[in-house]
């Protein structure tokens, strides 16, 4: 019966360190990936047991605490970062389009002014044209007077004649 106890024991026994040995290995390979400070060596894997696996797990657990920490502190400050450039952005957006709109509001307002214009400009031709005259009609209009006026100065004759 001592014999299986033994046994059982030393089955245990070693479960136990196969346990130690899984987790100094991941404790060193994760503070090897995430550069943290360790008691531990890849060394040390198969001899770290009791006493000395706890402390090196409490040391372990407080630097990923300490890594995550840091880690959080850097998002923050990263996303308020982020948030800065893209308020910073999207002013400058505002800006931009702001002076768009300025320019096409001036760019329509240049317009209409020259429309505005065409159309003064179309209708003082129209009042010039209406006003242009015609040599043949200023001809016959001079015409008509010299003769009006002929037959004026006759009858003015006539009536001093007759008086």
């Amino acid at each position: 019966q001592d014999c299986m106890v033994h046994g059982r024991l030393a089955a245990e026994t070693e479960a136990y360190v196969g346990q130690c040995e899984a987790l100094a290995r991941f404790m060193v390979d994760t503070a090897s990936t995430l550069s943290l400070d360790t008691t531990l060596s890849a060394g040390d894997v198969g001899i770290v047991a009791g006493e000395a696996l706890l402390s090196a797990v409490d040391t372990f657990v407080r630097q990923l605490h300490e890594k995550v920490a840091a880690t959080e502190a850097e998002l923050k400050q990263l996303k308020a970062l982020h948030r800065s450039k893209d308020m910073s952005i999207s002013d400058e957006i505002n800006r931009v389009m702001a002076e768009i709109a300025g320019a096409a509001e001036a760019a329509r307002a240049s317009s209409e002014k020259r429309a505005r214009n065409d159309r003064s400009i179309a209708e003082l031709e129209a009042d010039a044209a209406g006003m242009v005259v015609d040599e043949g009609l200023l001809e016959d209009a001079e015409a008509r007077v010299a003769a009006l006026t002929q037959r004026l100065s006759h009858k003015e004759a006539e009536l001093r004649g007759s008086s």
